[in-house]
């Protein structure tokens, strides 16, 4: 049996590897590595088969506005994964795709090469990365303009992602790999999946290994982390619609509550500079730190109180500990989340405020506990 895992960030190749170390052993198994968000890290080539993909020069000249030149880059990268899959599988041999996404335009593409060179018999098998799984359906059907269309057939492109649809409705998927089948099952409704429930990957045992062994970091001062009172999971400020002043004042109020330190945990595209320091306990994770997963933090922390507009990773730990404190950050945002993700974890000690005030009292509350 053949593996291919495509991975573009630090938790999905977390994922991946808990995957191959615990049920994949014996299989021949492949990591593609899109540098697109963090780098590889160079000890993982030590340990596992990677092959690592950079975006590159797209060939096109400079006139054009910067968004279309990454659009070519993005459509030779995928290319380039696309003819490695062709290498790597065929026919004749059991395999399975492993995807974190299946509805943008790489994945889309991906899958159906995969598919296409397998002759239908490889199983593509979507993992949960984050709250994107769990994305609701608000359209049915919905118009693709004819260039679009030929525009897609012309560079070998999948149409799929065209349409606009939340992950988990590619039906090139056959198997999902998520942290809850039953709210999966709501949403979706889709009888022709085989649905597994995964959780508790991010132990204190899998953590270090990928910690120190992966990623070649061999100490880090849990003994301080352990301490904080709170942590904040950042979003790229253009992505809410916040600014640096509104976050702040988001900051400021933990600050009054508490003297005790805040950590600060940056989205792994959130590349804006500005100042966290409210008070002299504020702690930024910042260069390789940074780019660790925060649920491979949290078994060392002391339950802190997670803030953040919709992070993932507060979803993740959330079904791995429903005892775990979080405030949502949206309503004070003015952000939209998704009534099914709010389902999801609304029997968890999940805080929503609608202000600032409300931030005040709840932070008060969870502090007295």
């Amino acid at each position: 049996m053949k593996n291919i895992f495509v991975c573009y960030n630090y938790l999905t190749l977390y994922k991946a590897i808990y995957n191959i170390r615990h049920y994949q052993q014996g299989n021949k198994n492949v990591i593609i590595y899109r540098n697109l968000v963090s780098k590889l890290p160079s000890n993982t080539k030590k340990y596992f088969n990677v092959t690592e993909f950079m975006i590159g020069n797209s060939g096109v000249s400079s006139i054009f506005p910067k968004k279309y030149i990454n659009e070519f880059r993005k459509i030779s990268l995928t290319k380039k994964i696309s003819s490695f899959i062709k290498r790597e599988v065929s026919g004749d041999e059991p395999a399975n795709l492993f995807v974190y996404k299946d509805n943008e335009k790489i994945e889309s593409t991906i899958i159906e090469t995969f598919k296409y060179v397998t002759r239908g018999k490889g199983k593509v098998i979507l993992t949960e990365e984050g709250i994107g799984l769990y994305g609701e359906l608000v359209h049915t059907k919905r118009k693709i303009g004819l260039l679009s269309m030929l525009a897609q057939r012309l560079l070998g492109l999948s149409e799929f992602s065209l349409k606009k649809y939340p992950q988990g409705y590619n039906p090139n998927v056959d198997k999902v790999v998520c942290s809850n089948r039953d709210q999966f099952n709501k949403i979706k409704g889709r009888k022709e999946l085989t649905i597994y429930e995964q959780k508790n990957i991010f132990n204190k045992e899998n953590v270090e290994y990928f910690v120190k062994d992966i990623l070649g970091i061999n100490h880090l001062d849990y003994e301080l982390y352990s301490k904080l009172n709170y942590v904040y999971l950042t979003q790229p400020l253009k992505d809410i619609n916040v600014s640096i002043d509104e976050e702040k004042k988001i900051l400021e109020s933990l600050s009054i509550n508490s003297c005790e330190g805040i950590l600060i945990k940056r989205h792994p595209r959130d590349k804006l500079e500005r100042d966290f320091g409210v008070n002299s306990e504020t702690h930024e994770l910042k260069g390789r730190l940074n780019n660790i997963p925060f649920e491979c933090f949290f078994p060392f922390m002391g339950n802190p109180i997670m803030l953040s507009c919709n992070s993932s990773a507060c979803f993740n730990i959330l079904a791995d500990n429903p005892n775990a404190n979080v405030i949502l950050l949206h309503k004070i945002m003015k952000r939209k989340v998704s009534n099914n993700v709010i389902e999801r974890i609304k029997h968890h000690g999940v805080y929503i405020p609608n202000d600032l005030e409300e931030l005040n009292k709840v932070v008060k509350e969870l502090l007295r506990t």
